[in-house]
């Protein structure tokens, strides 16, 4: 969740890219006998962890209660790829 501004995104992406850059020599990236293929996906890996994969949002009257400037995000670091968005509802 953060508020969404172009500007505040590039600088959300440019830090992503400082913290996790593509070139390093990740342990994760290179051939995993019990996967079966080469584990490329090293820096989609740990930006999730750095951004988190879940969020908790109040609900009323079935409307999700946010400030004026919250937006969801969904980061993608490893896809594209098809998934699937489970939404809980707890009362």
């Amino acid at each position: 969740m953060n508020e969404s501004l172009e500007c505040l995104e590039q600088d959300i992406e440019n830090l992503l890219a400082e913290l996790v850059p593509e070139d390093k020599p990740y342990h994760h990236a290179r051939m995993l006998r019990d996967y079966g293929s080469t584990a490329g996906n090293a820096t989609g890996h740990l930006k999730s962890l750095l951004c988190g994969n879940h969020c908790h949002i109040p609900l009323q009257n079935g409307e999700l209660i946010v400030g004026d400037a919250q937006q969801v995000y969904f980061c993608e670091f490893d896809g594209p790829a098809k998934r699937t968005y489970p939404i809980i509802v707890e009362t």
